[in-house]
């Protein structure tokens, strides 16, 4: 491939660790009834946040939904 058209490959970290969308995503929880500490483990995860919600409208418990959706690679 000539040097004009090489692509650059760029890697964007979304979830950067006291990054903006990690901020959001414990706030949610903390909004949803998460303690401080839960809220930062279910933000730092790669837990879905609206299935955590979905299952919370369901009549789930917040431990329970957590629980479900909690990857299975060893987030806490």
């Amino acid at each position: 491939m000539p040097e004009g058209n090489a692509r650059r490959h760029d890697t964007v970290i979304i979830r950067a660790p006291g990054g903006e969308e990690i901020r959001w995503r414990t706030q949610r929880m903390i909004s949803l009834g998460a303690d401080a500490d839960l809220a930062a483990s279910i933000a730092e995860s790669d837990a879905d946040l609206h299935e955590i919600e979905r299952l919370l409208e369901k009549g789930c418990t917040l431990a329970l939904a957590w629980a479900i959706t909690r990857p299975v690679n060893g987030d806490d």
